[in-house]
């Protein structure tokens, strides 16, 4: 008989509501995605534009919440619309 070692906390809706980026409003995008200056020294150190643009993404999620997501461009693609025309 096999034994099962997994503990499960959260179910797999929790688990995708947890870890997907989240869907901002308009004032949201203007918050999260704000940058104090330390964080506008380390986007001006970024070169490629797409990849400022990223950093800037990745850190508001983060900011909303502080867990590492793994995105997909077509999950972000809006934010990345507004942060590029900001």
């Amino acid at each position: 008989m096999a034994i099962k070692n997994e503990i499960t906390i959260l179910t797999r809706a929790e688990q995708a509501d947890l870890y997907s980026p989240p869907i901002f409003s308009i004032e949201e995008q203007r918050l999260y995605f704000s940058l104090n200056d330390a964080e506008l020294a380390v986007f001006r150190s970024i070169r490629l534009r797409a990849h400022r643009c990223y950093f800037v993404a990745i850190l508001g999620y983060f900011k909303s919440k502080p867990v590492i997501l793994d995105i997909a461009y077509s999950q972000v693609s809006k934010d990345l619309m507004f942060i590029s025309k900001e």
